[in-house]
This record gives C-alpha cells, structure tokens and sequence, in this order.
C-alpha cells in the first residue's frame, strides 16, 4: 500500500518520472511502475531515457526489486523470453499483440499467479537497472 514518486535520471540527464508502489508477492518484493502526468501528456517525448520510452502508453509495468541499503536493484521481465513461452504454447495468459510487443492484459489474480511463477527464473528477466539514492 505504501505509494512512492521516483525519479530515474540516466547520463544525459534526461529525467522519467514514475508513481510507483511496492508490494510483496510470494517472497518477493516487485514495483508497480505507473508512469506520472507529466509522461502521460507527453512531456519530453524525445528521449534517451530507455524507462521514460518504455511507458509511452500509460500502462502498469512490474519488475523485481531488491533493496540493498542506498540502491535499488530493478529486474524487469523480458518481453523477448514472454513472446517465445507464448510462441512455444508454454503460458496461456490473457494479451494482447501490439506493435511494441505482448501487453498482459490478465485479471490482477492471473498476473500476480503468472509474476509468482517466474520470480525465480533467471531467464525471465533482462540485466537489472542499478539505482542509487542520491540526496537533494
């Protein structure tokens, strides 16, 4: 239940800003990342902030967290290895094919039992984003 804002700056100091909310599924810790007014109006649309682009379509995105004292680590599935268990007939989950890629568009029970499937799979993730807390 508890509700945080968090920046993402990359390199070029070009910023994503999210609504994110931490939850406990299974033994894991996830986010669910919704993007902030500010993307949802297009704000900067241009970008090279890979997390600012991913959320052009203001949808619910959720990744593994691990919390190790001033960062955050962020494990985000892989759509490439989602795509092939589809292809392979291996998972049957409500989607939908958009030209981005598959959007689970499953009841929340269906997505929280699919998330707690594969929260160990180490295939099932792409390398992780590294954040570090920084004070302003």
């Amino acid at each position: 239940g508890k509700h945080y804002e968090l920046i993402q700056i990359n390199e070029t100091q070009d910023s994503a800003y999210f609504d994110v909310h931490l939850i406990k599924l299974g033994e894991h810790l996830f986010f669910d990342f919704y993007p902030n007014q500010d993307l949802l109006n297009g704000k900067n649309q241009i970008s090279q902030n890979v997390m600012k682009v991913m959320h052009f379509h203001p949808v619910h995105t959720f990744a593994k967290v691990m919390i190790k004292e001033s960062q955050l680590e962020i494990k985000q599935f892989d759509s490439d290895w989602i795509e092939k268990l589809f292809k392979q007939r291996k998972i049957r989950i409500k989607h939908e094919v958009t030209e981005n890629g598959i959007v689970l568009t499953a009841p929340t029970t269906d997505l929280q039992k699919f998330i707690i499937k594969y929260a160990e799979d180490k295939n099932a993730y792409v390398d992780p984003i590294i954040l570090h807390r920084i004070e302003l």
